[in-house]
């Protein structure tokens, strides 16, 4: 079984940040998160990391 994860980072028209998170099995239902990020977390999440998201 491979567990994949999925990452991507949005701007609204607000200019707050929105990361959305996706893991588990390709084949079945996934685990999904939205997160709403401010500037200083959304730099910090772009340069570290990224398996700490899903402790």
């Amino acid at each position: 079984m491979t567990l994949q994860t999925r990452e991507a980072l949005f701007r609204d028209d607000r200019g707050n940040f929105i990361l959305y998170l996706a893991g588990g099995d390709p084949a079945s239902a996934t685990e999904e998160r939205i997160v709403r990020l401010r500037l200083r977390e959304a730099l910090i999440w772009l340069n570290e990391d990224r398996e700490s998201w899903w402790e």
